[in-house]
């Protein structure tokens, strides 16, 4: 199920497939999404953070967080508890997903921590999230609007705007590189 909703940062798609993203904005289908959560919880599930970074990604606002090794090659790739833990649905999309190779390395999460985008997670869970625009062009509301309803998806927020996107970081070990 494709979502259009406004986010803490953007008009966005948010969904449990990331393929399922890529197919509505005609990118190619492994191009990695953010993943987006509302509770730190839920993070430690997924990736490990380095510890010299445990304050900056506490505290970031706005900011996503590429770390440099998932957790889901070792206890998620069972998808037993892990998924359930998470309000992930057994659905056969989601497993693909999460199995897939694009989350054998690192992995970018984003914490969301207020407004409808965050009551939103906290209801539903974790999902991937991109922008509201296909691949390499514009945001248009109507166009998003069309693209969501050509997926048979669902219009979360009538009111969208196109704002500042996220920062990205990659996190190492000890240092810090700006991606955007």
């Amino acid at each position: 199920m494709l979502y259009l909703v406004q986010t803490d940062t953007t008009a966005g798609f948010l969904s449990k497939d990331f393929k399922e993203i890529n197919r509505a904005k005609k990118r190619p289908l492994n191009t990695p999404c953010i993943l987006t959560t509302a509770l730190f919880s839920e993070l430690l599930k997924l990736v490990r953070v380095p510890k010299r970074h445990k304050n900056l990604v506490r505290k970031a606002r706005k900011t996503s967080f590429i770390y440099p090794k998932s957790r889901l090659n070792s206890h998620f790739l069972g998808l037993k508890k892990g998924l359930k833990s998470l309000n992930f649905k057994p659905l056969n999309a989601a497993k693909s997903s999460l199995n897939s190779s694009v989350f054998k390395g690192p992995l970018a999460c984003r914490v969301v921590k207020e407004g409808k985008h965050a009551k939103f997670l906290k209801n539903f869970g974790c999902f991937f999230s991109s922008s509201a625009n296909l691949h390499g062009q514009k945001f248009s509301p109507a166009k998003a609007r069309q693209i969501v309803l050509e997926n048979k998806g669902k219009i979360i927020d009538e009111r969208l705007f196109e704002g500042k996107a996220s920062r990205i970081l990659r996190l190492s070990r000890g240092k810090i590189r700006k991606i955007r």
